[in-house]
């Protein structure tokens, strides 16, 4: 209850240095396991028990598959994160971020699922590096076209690095490995397309994550207004 209550005071001084001052839900994000669910769960009842608004919780595809076992939180309704579904430390991954065969993989429970749920979807890229076969981290803000011929070799997704190079701070090193992983427009529209068949809520909210104005100006207006047509 200690932690409820100072999660809770936070989002309450947070507040008041808005416009409206006042909130009607407080969104919780953890990617909680079957070992972790219990005390979890308690903390969602005392944030709901002392803020008295709705409370949701992300929800991720895993949690969906095997709710039977990871539980299902406490609260009015979830945000299901449809993206982060491949296995990003893999080398053979192809996009971690979307892959729309990936995510099938994980639909089976989600029209039984006793949460009425709401829908997120990618709009961000970023690139994974490996050194010897081995996941050494994720480089962020950096374009393709910054890799130039002087020092690596590209192809569809990956690049190779051909000599030691610092590039935007990042220390790499002859024979690294970048995976480049993006949001296609394509595979988003298919992922909605996918998730809309098996979801029970017809009065859903789409997230798009993340927005900015770098992010926002990958994708035309046409093509964020239709990825919300299929949900409406």
């Amino acid at each position: 209850i200690i932690l409820a209550d100072k999660i809770y005071r936070l989002i309450k001084d947070l507040s008041k240095t808005t416009s409206t001052r006042t909130f009607n839900e407080i969104q919780i994000d953890c990617d909680w396991t079957a070992s972790t669910s219990k005390n979890y769960f308690i903390l969602l009842r005392y944030i709901k028990l002392l803020s008295k608004v709705n409370i949701s919780a992300t929800i991720r595809l895993h949690q969906v598959k095997y709710f039977n076992k990871t539980g299902v939180p406490p609260v009015d309704r979830g945000l299901l994160m449809c993206y982060n579904m491949g296995n990003l430390k893999k080398p053979a991954t192809t996009n971690s971020i979307l892959e729309t065969s990936e995510l099938k993989k994980y639909t089976g429970n989600l029209s039984s699922y006793p949460l009425t749920l709401d829908v997120a979807l990618p709009l961000f890229e970023w690139k994974v590096l490996f050194r010897h076969n081995i996941y050494k981290g994720l480089i962020k803000n950096i374009q393709a076209d910054i890799f130039t011929a002087s020092f690596s070799r590209k192809n569809e997704h990956r690049i190779e690095i051909l000599k030691d190079t610092i590039l935007s701070g990042y220390d790499l090193k002859k024979g690294d490995m970048i995976r480049n992983e993006e949001s296609n427009i394509a595979e988003i529209m298919a992922t909605a397309e996918e998730i809309s068949k098996h979801l029970k809520n017809s009065h859903l909210r789409v997230s798009l994550y993340h927005l900015d104005s770098v992010t926002l100006n990958k994708f035309k207006t046409n093509e964020l207004e239709n990825i919300y047509r299929i949900f409406h």
